[in-house]
């Protein structure tokens, strides 16, 4: 068995966008807030523009939502 690394595991989110969710979830868990786009950033070791598209997708897919 092998684990897809960049394709979609489901129709839902592809795997760096399951990477995406755990990092927000477990940090909100850890810190009792959600992390800024720069915490994410540095954690994945992106640029902001890659975060900012990510999230937006998030946002646009409906897995998250931005207050």
């Amino acid at each position: 068995m092998s684990i897809p690394t960049e394709k979609k595991i489901n129709s839902a989110f592809s795997v760096k966008q399951g990477q995406y969710l755990a990092f927000i979830y477990y940090y909100s868990k850890v810190n009792g807030y959600p992390p800024a786009q720069a915490d994410i950033q540095k954690y994945f070791g992106v640029s902001a523009p890659t975060v900012h598209q990510t999230i937006l997708k998030l946002e646009t897919d409906k897995l998250i939502s931005r207050t």
